[in-house]
């Protein structure tokens, strides 16, 4: 490795947190970062790492010196807006290893400011409350969770958590979700992950997590998920302090507290079981497009890893982006372009795939399920379609109208608006071919989906009178053959 390479590693840790024990409780890891960077990079970095959460908690000022700083949380696939974990696994880091003299720090992140402090039983988080209220069951939900008995059942509508109360604590411990189908299940509520809970013997309450929808099927111990079953066990057992346990496989316990400003104190050990340094540096990828004789030479910041579905994912964002390039230069009718493009973030792939499910659920074609597993498996995916009704003014009638006639007519489908210019769709089936073919050319999976254009336009992604969707995957297998038909 380079030496200049070398003076960039950024302090890296990993933390078991809710544990006072090594290989227990909920490992994270937590990064020290000193600036700023894209996105793509710290999204990278927490799928390098492969833990349930990296926690990035930014510098203002030097480390030593400061009370208060800026934190952010990823799982391996996005960002997500609250983990309790993490945030005690960096304030362990900050209070033991780095030695923050100060009793009290403050993190600013999505959920607004969070407090950690030193206390006689670990560490206090201060964190905003979520109190659960009753729904209606979703029974498809409940079968693939295994449950066909429950006393009660919560919707968290800030975390968004379904919180299930089961009748025994060996009920709990028992239960063997089937995680394929549970990603793949739509309902009315938008589901981020689901708890599990009953009574206890030995402690006040017991709980285990699932979450596959954001990268984790079951969580060790999850911080967020008391903030929902603190309010909730509170009302049940009369106490605005107790004793919880998660009951998954590695185990973790900790205080809960329901404070009187209607907050929710979390109290937990953590062990530092590692500690070193992430290296940073630049590969040129040299992908040889041939346009114009000219040879295009390419330069992305990959982690210096053995990694190799790290550097195919950032491999299929520049070919995303390449795609895009090759739609917008594509041959439009009379030189006027309608063609819209946008490569979708990993939080807009969510809200796709929930969009996509609950237009499934509207208009009954199951179909759209699949394809919603396909998009939440893709490593990039693209939507172009065709803004306005612009017509070529050719009067060609191949929409079935004269142009005056064609600008005058709306009929709506589900989602889709027309009637539009065939010159026009014309238009975007060679910007999609055009696409396609540099991701054929580059290796990289991919598929043209209808299902995906419903779905965006539904789910407010594009403004567009029609759309496509282009998934891309580069894995061992195409993840778009082989797919199960809903019927």
């Amino acid at each position: 490795m380079k030496e200049e390479s070398r003076k960039s590693g950024i302090p890296i840790y990993q933390v078991d947190a809710f544990t006072d024990e090594t290989f227990k409780g909920n490992p994270a890891a937590v990064c020290l970062l000193k600036k700023h960077y894209d996105d793509h990079v710290l999204q990278s970095i927490a799928a390098e790492m492969n833990l349930s959460e990296t926690a990035f908690v930014l510098e203002e000022k030097p480390f030593k010196e400061s009370a208060a700083f800026s934190l952010r949380w990823f799982t391996p696939k996005v960002e997500v807006s609250l983990c309790g974990h993490a945030t005690l696994a960096t304030a362990a880091v900050l209070f033991y290893d780095i030695g923050i003299s100060m009793d009290e720090i403050s993190f600013e992140t999505k959920s607004g400011t969070l407090i950690a402090k030193k206390d006689k039983d670990g560490i206090l988080l201060n964190f905003p409350i979520d109190d659960p209220v009753k729904i209606d069951p979703p029974h498809d939900l409940l079968d693939a969770v295994g449950i066909t008995d429950f006393k009660n059942m919560a919707y968290a509508k800030r975390t968004k958590k379904l919180l299930i109360h089961l009748l025994d604590e060996k009920d709990v411990k028992n239960l063997k979700p089937n995680f394929e189908l549970l990603k793949s299940i739509t309902t009315k509520e938008e589901i981020r992950g689901v708890i599990v809970t009953a009574s206890s013997q030995q402690y006040d309450f017991i709980s285990r997590y699932f979450a596959p929808w954001v990268g984790i099927n079951e969580d060790p111990v999850t911080g967020s998920a008391h903030t929902v079953l603190t309010p909730y066990w509170s009302k049940i057992v009369g106490k605005r302090e107790m004793l919880a346990y998660q009951a998954s496989s590695r185990g973790g316990k900790l205080i809960v507290r329901l404070t009187a400003n209607n907050r929710v104190e979390l109290i937990g050990n953590a062990v530092i079981v590692l500690k070193g340094e992430l290296y940073l540096c630049y590969i040129e990828s040299s992908f040889k497009i041939e346009k114009n004789r000219k040879l295009i030479r390419l330069q992305n910041p990959f982690i210096l890893s053995k990694s190799i579905a790290f550097m195919e994912k950032e491999g299929v964002e520049i070919v995303a982006k390449l795609m895009a390039v090759a739609g917008r230069t594509a041959p439009k009718a009379k030189g006027e372009d309608f063609i819209v493009i946008k490569i979708l973030d990993d939080t807009e792939r969510e809200k796709l795939v929930e969009g996509m499910r609950k237009t499934s659920e509207k208009i009954g074609f199951k179909f759209l399920l699949r394809d919603a597993n396909n998009v939440a498996d893709s490593e990039k995916v693209i939507l172009v379609g065709v803004k306005g009704k612009e017509t070529a003014n050719l009067d060609c009638k191949a929409c079935g109208f004269t142009c005056a006639e064609n600008k005058k007519t709306l009929v709506e489908g589900y989602g889709f608006k027309g009637p539009l210019c065939a010159i026009r769709l014309v238009d975007l089936g060679i910007a999609i071919g055009s696409m396609v073919k540099v991701a054929n050319d580059l290796c990289v999976d991919n598929r043209v989906m209808f299902s995906m254009g419903v779905g965006a336009i539904n789910a407010g992604l594009i403004d567009t009178e029609i759309a496509f969707g282009i998934p891309l995957s580069a894995k061992g297998k195409n993840i778009y053959f082989d797919r199960k038909h809903h019927k």
